[in-house]
């Protein structure tokens, strides 16, 4: 309580004057509320997307399609970007009781993949809307969007993120656990001696 809060950009341009506020029950309620928003607002999203992008409801207007797809994209990003900030500002504030389990690199294997894999989609539509990324002979623009992306994430996978949770999830940790119980157990036995 009362520690020094760093929020992250972009959700700091929303503070207003007080870029620091000091941690208390309101402030890790607004962390609690931004991180979980997430969790309700990607199903409700990939249902819209699932009804209307891909014409389970047919809408017969392809202008209106492009503006809800638009629509999910935004409100997708804004709610992965707000969750991963307040989880970014969660960590800052404990960041040295939990140095020792290296959370930062855990979080960052896990939730890094899906905010690149996000944020690449995006790029890769914006690509394909500018004319950059182009309908090949045999593959519709989406294919080929889907297959950079497909593309980029093995290469994240193999590159960034395998090697970061060989670091982050190390058998050395389970180790340790192991040696500090084999010395309490030793040590619960020489107590038990002793009181004997």
């Amino acid at each position: 309580k009362g520690r020094e809060l760093h929020v992250p950009f972009p959700l700091s341009l929303f503070m207003g004057k007080d870029k620091h506020p000091k941690l208390d029950q309101k402030w890790l309620q607004k962390l609690r509320i931004w991180t979980i928003q997430f969790v309700f607002l990607r199903p409700l999203l990939s249902t819209v997307d699932i009804l209307f992008v891909d014409h389970v409801i047919p809408l017969h207007n392809e202008h209106v399609t492009s503006i809800i797809k638009l629509i999910v994209t935004i409100s997708l990003n804004v709610s992965v970007t707000t969750a991963f900030c307040a989880l970014i500002t969660f960590y800052h504030a404990f960041e040295h009781e939990l140095a020792p389990h290296r959370p930062l690199a855990k979080f960052i294997c896990i939730k890094g993949v899906v905010f690149f894999t996000t944020w690449q989609g995006v790029i890769l539509k914006l690509l394909g809307h500018f004319g950059v990324l182009h309908e090949g002979y045999r593959f519709s623009l989406d294919e080929i969007e889907l297959a950079w992306q497909d593309l980029l994430v093995c290469m994240e996978m193999a590159f960034i993120f395998s090697p970061l949770c060989v670091y982050a999830f190390s058998n050395a940790d389970e180790k340790v656990k192991e040696i500090e119980l084999k010395e309490q157990k030793v040590a619960e036995k020489e107590e038990t001696k002793k009181t004997k």
